[in-house]
């Protein structure tokens, strides 16, 4: 793919809403109450009302123009103030399809579960939380971004097939890992470098001790 990842990012996520708004105690999706947004109902009140609302629709207004006659629509036809179906405890959620636990978050779907703060994350991926783009089984991922097929990721981007990754981007098939970059099938690395397991662990334990450096490591990690 050609596209550079943070304007595919930027393509995605513009065709969802990712920012929440109050509707007369309701979490929304949709900005407060203006000229272009009717009644907000609960998804499962949508859900229940689904065959009634397709009798609402009017008769197009040719006197009008089409953003005229959407906008009267919308006022007759209210909407979900989320898009949830077959989930559980994700009533502060955007399309949530199969998945539960679910807070803060959008477009959580396929079994998935326990994701917070976080955008895309879908088939079976687990404690999710401050990510983006996390797919295929991934689990225990912490402030990284796409994520796939991968486990025990933190402060990390574009990880495939890995575990227990932290402040690296760009790597394939790795275990342990720490402030790596473009690496395939390495383990106990630091700064690319290959250690013993012991001479790594040593080293990762003081590594992890410097909490104040995080968010300045994961911001230094190099644009794909």
């Amino acid at each position: 793919m050609a596209t550079p990842f943070r304007d595919f990012i930027k393509e995605i996520a513009s065709r969802l809403p990712i920012v929440f708004n109050r509707h007369n105690g309701l979490t929304s999706k949709y900005a407060p109450r203006s000229d272009r947004t009717g009644d907000i109902i609960t998804s499962k009140q949508h859900q229940e009302q689904r065959d009634d609302l397709r009798n609402r629709g009017k008769p197009y207004d040719f006197t009008m123009s089409f953003v005229d006659n959407l906008k009267m629509l919308f006022h007759e036809v209210p909407r979900a103030n989320l898009r949830n179906e077959r989930s559980e405890n994700c009533d502060y959620a955007d399309v949530c399809l199969n998945s539960k636990n679910a807070y803060l978050s959008s477009t959580v779907i396929n079994g998935s579960e326990n994701v917070l703060y976080s955008f895309s994350v879908k088939d079976h991926s687990l404690n999710v939380f401050n990510s983006v783009m996390v797919w295929n089984d991934s689990e225990n991922v912490y402030f990284s971004t796409g994520i796939i097929h991968s486990f025990n990721i933190f402060y990390s981007k574009f990880i495939l097939n890995s575990s227990d990754v932290r402040f690296s981007t760009n790597l394939v098939g790795c275990h342990e890992c720490i402030l790596c970059h473009d690496l395939e099938n390495a383990s106990y690395c630091i700064q690319n470098k290959n250690y013993s397991k012991e001479e790594y662990m040593q080293q990762k334990e003081e590594l992890l001790r410097q909490k104040n450096q995080f968010i300045t490591r994961y911001q230094s990690l190099a644009h794909a």
